[in-house]
């Protein structure tokens, strides 16, 4: 028999029993649908993250404190966490290095801010940072409209803001931000600037984020961290592992290290950083891949015993199509080209839902 013969053969015959095809179909969708929407899940979750390194750049180096929990030695001890990163010596570091443009400061000032325009407040939920005049060129974060900080709000911590495009929409709408007076903590702070949207960044919202000058932050926000972190990009890309030598070099005496003492702080570039998380999603997609198998594999399990009822509730159709010169052959392929249809329609629609 022809293999369309056997087709039109077979498509009666599932019809014929459309509930249990149509619940076979619905098994092996859904178990193609957990494999593809688990793998699919797990490259959505690397494409996001090689979306948010790829806005940093490749050439950014952080330095901070190593331990924010403390170690444990040899015996599970904790040991004492790494010292804080001071603004005496965030402020040292930068203005002893020799190119202090490619260095910018970082203080995370508040998490959960209120923000305030005329009548209009935001939920607590506005991220505020305290940095200098480098930070947007460092990061290379865009404005939409107005300007950075100046080198001189920096240094007198006037109150000036950077905001996000999520904040700027919720405070004033079709409004123009810049120039306009806003509160946070009860401080005023004069917008003189807009963020390009950015979306969410690690998990974090980079368009609820109001960023001040470094003294403006710790004088309106007193409650913020003590801990710094500095952010540092070379003229060029190649240039980096110098940068990461030289930057080693002029912190560790900030530091009050000696030569052996083992640093303190950490030194991470950011393609270093997007490799080490990305290696660690490996695994979760292949923990994905072998649930979404397992899965499937239950589905053809389903499809296998499914058949194996319809095979013995049809001996007699069987037994007709032998008599009248039927091969075995034959009858194999009918049910062949029966499962064959149904597992592609499942696919069909595993796919989709999917």
């Amino acid at each position: 028999m022809k293999w369309h013969q056997n087709i039109s053969i077979a498509a009666p015959a599932l019809r014929m029993n459309l509930l249990r095809t149509s619940l076979t179909v619905i098994i092996i969708g859904l178990g193609i649908m957990a494999l593809v929407s688990m793998l699919t899940s797990a490259d959505g979750m690397k494409g996001a993250l090689r979306s948010s390194f790829a806005s940093l750049g490749s050439d950014v180096i952080l330095l901070e404190n190593s331990s924010q929990m403390g170690n444990f030695n040899q015996q599970g001890v904790v040991q004492k966490k790494d010292p804080e990163i001071s603004y005496a010596e965030a402020k040292l570091f930068k203005s002893q290095y020799p190119d202090p443009k490619s260095v910018t400061l970082h203080y995370q000032a508040s998490f959960m801010t209120v923000v305030r325009y005329a009548d209009q407040k935001t939920p607590p939920r506005i991220s505020v940072i305290g940095t200098d005049e480098n930070y947007l060129a460092i990061n290379k974060i865009a404005l939409q409209q107005g300007r950075s900080f100046t080198a001189d709000e920096v240094r007198r911590g006037q109150g000036s803001a950077i905001i996000g495009a999520g904040l700027a929409s919720d405070l004033f709408g079709n409004e123009q931000p810049t120039g306009k007076t806003i509160f946070a903590n009860n401080q005023p702070f004069t917008v003189v600037g807009v963020m390009e949207k950015m979306g969410n960044v690690m998990g974090e919202s980079k368009d609820n984020l109001l960023i001040v000058p470094l003294e403006a932050a710790q004088k309106s926000f007193g409650t913020g961290s003590n801990n710094y972190k500095i952010y540092l990009r070379p003229a060029r890309p190649e240039y980096v592992d110098e940068m990461v030598n030289e930057a080693r070099g002029i912190f560790r005496p900030l530091r009050g290290l000696r030569l052996g003492d083992k640093d303190n702080f950490a030194l991470t570039r950011s393609d270093s950083l997007a490799s080490g998380m990305e290696s660690g999603l490996g695994s979760i997609t292949a923990i994905a891949f072998i649930i979404g198998l397992i899965t499937l594999g239950g589905a053809a399990v389903g499809l296998t015993n499914i058949m194996l009822v319809s095979v013995s509730e049809r001996t007699r159709e069987i037994g007709i199509r032998k008599s009248m010169g039927a091969t075995k052959v034959d009858i194999r392929n009918q049910f062949l080209w029966e499962s064959i249809i149904i597992g592609q329609l499942g696919g069909v629609l595993g796919i989709a839902a999917g």
